[in-house]
């Protein structure tokens, strides 16, 4: 029988969905990095890997319930928001904030960076736990408005190319702290 996602998450609660084996280890790093008191890491790993289904699974893992998931386009906030329901079930709200919609009062918003800039409030909002997507494009300007946030919150940036042609070093973002590296040749293998 093929069951719907939403099936999944009945009247019994939810079935978890279970990591792959490559994110089981990014997870083992990212508890690691966080049990040796740091704050920021980075997830560096080839498109399909998995970087959005990671990062929920460690925010399942880590039990923070504040998060603020920020990317540069609205077509990734909508398939990150299906993964987060597809790992957490109904254990947090999820919200999306941008393109008309403003569920901003979730447990989990899902905002572009262009809308975050332009809502102050959201902005200076405290929260736990914050994911970078696409994180190479961090250090663009229109990204300082994370700047304060991630003082206080737990930074996670996601990317599979961290390398800039202009020079600059997205990984300072996280104070240089890789939890987890598989570039395209080891994750075709």
């Amino acid at each position: 029988m093929n069951r719907s996602q939403d099936d999944r998450f009945g009247p019994g609660g939810p079935t978890p969905l279970p990591p792959d084996a490559a994110q089981r280890g990014a997870l083992v790093q990212l508890a690691a990095l966080r049990a040796r008191g740091e704050r920021r890491g980075a997830v560096i790993a080839a498109t399909g890997v998995g970087k959005t289904y990671l990062a929920a699974f460690d925010v399942r893992q880590s039990g923070l319930r504040s998060v603020l998931y920020v990317s540069h386009r609205l077509e990734h906030l909508t398939q990150a928001k299906r993964a987060f329901r597809d790992v957490l079930g109904h254990t947090h709200s999820l919200g999306l904030v941008g393109g008309g919609t403003d569920e901003s009062g979730s447990d989990i918003v899902f905002i572009t960076v262009a809308s975050l800039r332009n809502r102050p409030a959201l902005a200076a909002r405290h929260v736990d736990y914050l994911i970078i997507d696409e994180f190479h494009h961090a250090e663009a300007p229109s990204y300082d408005v994370l700047r304060p946030i991630r003082e206080h919150a737990f930074l996670l940036g996601s990317t599979a190319t961290p390398e800039r042609q202009d020079g600059h070093d997205v990984l300072e973002w996280c104070d240089w702290n890789v939890a987890y590296e598989v570039r395209l040749p080891e994750a075709i293998d």
